[in-house]
């Protein structure tokens, strides 16, 4: 009995430690991974592609509004190169005439308006 429990003793330890080794290695190819993406994402960004960006108006894309008629939209077409995403800009339609005006400003109007297109956050 005390010589079996004495083998499983040597064998744990003999491959505890093999896992350290292994974790070591493992470690190393950590870095090597890194390396290779930091070069990839500095070669991307001076050739011009498209960089990893954080700004949040990146974020942003333009949407139509629920139930908005062909007609408003073919009139909005010509305002939306107009829009700033800085301010939020939104289409609306009020007394049949369209307007952008920052999306801010919308609880001050005091007309019945329609919201026509917006930016949401993607």
């Amino acid at each position: 009995m005390e010589k079996t429990i004495a083998i499983l003793i040597i064998i744990f330890s003999i491959l505890q430690i093999i896992l350290f080794f292994k974790l070591w290695g493992m470690t190393n190819n950590v870095k090597f991974i890194k390396e290779i993406l930091t070069k990839s994402t500095l070669n991307k960004t001076e050739n011009n592609s498209s960089p990893i960006t954080t700004n949040p108006l990146d974020r942003l894309v333009g949407c139509w509004a629920d139930r908005v008629k062909k007609e408003d939209k073919e009139a909005a077409q010509s305002l939306i190169p107009t829009l700033k995403k800085e301010t939020d800009d939104v289409i609306i339609k009020i007394n049949g005439e369209l307007k952008v005006i920052p999306c801010k400003e919308l609880p001050s109007i005091k007309e019945d308006h329609d919201l026509i297109y917006f930016f949401k956050e993607v």
